[in-house]
């Protein structure tokens, strides 16, 4: 049988994410070792880097923005490559996930990455991925509806809108209703037994360039189908809105390459931009897990 390590980075200070992912691999029999980087004095990077060397996980668990953080920082330390070679799955919680950049972290670790967790502090797990690598409702746990332009639904494959949760398994708490604000897409499972959902972003973070209001999905897509690029910020000064671009540190000195990538995959999607590069954007774009906001730390007023 082989034997599974797992690395959780994932905080338990705010919410028992940490916690509960721990006691979860326990109880399948893997080896655990905890260590979230953000909380102050518990662990640092040189320490997780130790961890990798020696421990050598075969599962990670984080939040993608930590794990692009720590993904640039081994990058910058040139030790990237030796710490991420014993990882073959990665599962991601703590923020909404989309496929673009699920995609992308797959890519840069050459790991199978999975969505572990899909829901909320006030509504509990909505949906897993399961054995056959499907994001799948757990429909035992809640009421999912869509939100159409037309009317509140029941959730069916090729349904589109806004996810709409009753918990059922808040035993001390009353029934309650919740308008998660995130735009899915309802699909088919392969089995044809269940419903699974990919997530596009939330309505109320929508980004307006030119006549085009687009989701995070849309915006991931086109952005992170570029190897190179680790991160973005959107910059709003009075009316124009452009964008900066993070370069992964091993493309630091191509950054003319990237611009012309960038703006040749905006413009073939009909929308134009100023764009620029930095080799870094500020932490906050990445780091901090269950507390990081989409558009708080990826659109900036200046």
């Amino acid at each position: 049988m082989l034997a599974i390590a797992c690395l959780i980075l994932l905080p338990s200070d705010v919410a028992p994410i940490g916690d509960f992912m721990a006691g979860v691999s326990e109880l399948a029999g893997a080896c655990v070792a905890r260590c979230f980087p953000f909380t102050q004095g518990i662990v640092t990077w040189d320490r997780i880097e130790a961890l990798c060397s020696r421990y050598q996980p075969t599962v990670l668990f984080a939040s993608p923005g930590t794990l692009i953080q720590m993904m640039r920082v081994f990058k910058n330390r040139g030790t990237f490559r030796s710490c991420a070679a014993s990882v073959a799955r990665i599962m991601l919680a703590g923020e909404v996930v989309c496929k673009a950049l699920q995609s992308m972290l797959g890519r840069e670790w050459g790991a199978c990455v999975h969505v572990a967790s899909y829901g909320s502090t006030e509504t509990g797990t909505i949906a897993a991925t399961g054995a056959d690598k499907t994001l799948r409702l757990l429909e035992y746990a809640a009421i999912c509806e869509i939100n159409t332009p037309s009317k509140v639904k029941p959730a069916e494959p090729g349904d589109c809108g806004r996810l709409i949760v009753t918990p059922l398994n808040g035993y001390a708490r009353p029934l309650l209703r919740f308008d998660t604000g995130d735009h899915v897409r309802i699909l088919d499972t392969p089995d044809g037994l269940g419903k699974s959902i990919e997530i596009l972003g939330r309505d109320e973070e929508r980004i307006v360039v030119g006549n085009r209001s687009l989701l995070t999905e849309e915006i991931e897509e086109l952005i992170y189908g570029i190897e190179g690029l680790t991160g973005y910020l959107f910059k709003q000064n009075e009316d124009a809105l452009s964008i900066v671009l993070e370069l992964d540190p091993e493309w630091s000195d191509r950054s003319e390459e990237m611009i012309a990538k960038a703006r040749s995959s905006f413009s073939n999607s009909g929308i134009s931009i100023p764009v620029m590069t930095v080799p870094q954007l500020p932490v906050t774009t990445k780091s901090g897990a269950s507390l990081k906001n989409w558009k708080r730390s990826n659109f900036a007023q200046v």
